[in-house]
C-alpha cells in the first residue's frame, strides 16, 4: 500500500513539460542578450507560463523576474519578487508551470547557503 501511494506522489510531483519553439528561442536570447551586455555568460532563471485559458501543459511563453542580481556564478533575487510575480502573472491571465536556471559557463552545484 505505501510503495503505491509513494509511486503517486511521485508521478504527481515530477513531469515533464513540453516548451513551444519561441518561448524557447526567448531564453537562449535573453542569455545572448545578458552576455553582450555585460561581455561574459551571465547565471539567470526565469518562470515556465502559460495562458490559463489554454487547455494543455504546453509552455508557451517566459517570464523573467524583475529585481534580480546576476554574475557569471549565481543570481539573486529579493524574495518579494515572488509575491509580485505571482499577482502580475495571475492579472494578466497565466499560469505557472516551472521554472528554468541557466549556469551560465559554471556546472550545476548547490549554493553555500
Amino acid at each position: 500500500m505505501f510503495d503505491e501511494e509513494a509511486k503517486e506522489i511521485v508521478r504527481n510531483e515530477f513531469k515533464s513539460l513540453k516548451i513551444c519553439k519561441s518561448a524557447l528561442e526567448k531564453i537562449f536570447r535573453y542569455g545572448k542578450l545578458l552576455y553582450e551586455m555585460t561581455g561574459e555568460p551571465r547565471e539567470f532563471f526565469g518562470c515556465l507560463i502559460k495562458p490559463k485559458t489554454q487547455k494543455d501543459d504546453l509552455v508557451s511563453e517566459i517570464y523573467l523576474p524583475f529585481n534580480t542580481e546576476s554574475t557569471v556564478s549565481r543570481v539573486r533575487f529579493n524574495p518579494i519578487s515572488d509575491f509580485i510575480r505571482n499577482k502580475e502573472l495571475k492579472l494578466l491571465g497565466y499560469e505557472m508551470l516551472g521554472e528554468f536556471h541557466y549556469h551560465g559557463i559554471f556546472p550545476a552545484r548547490p549554493s553555500s547557503r
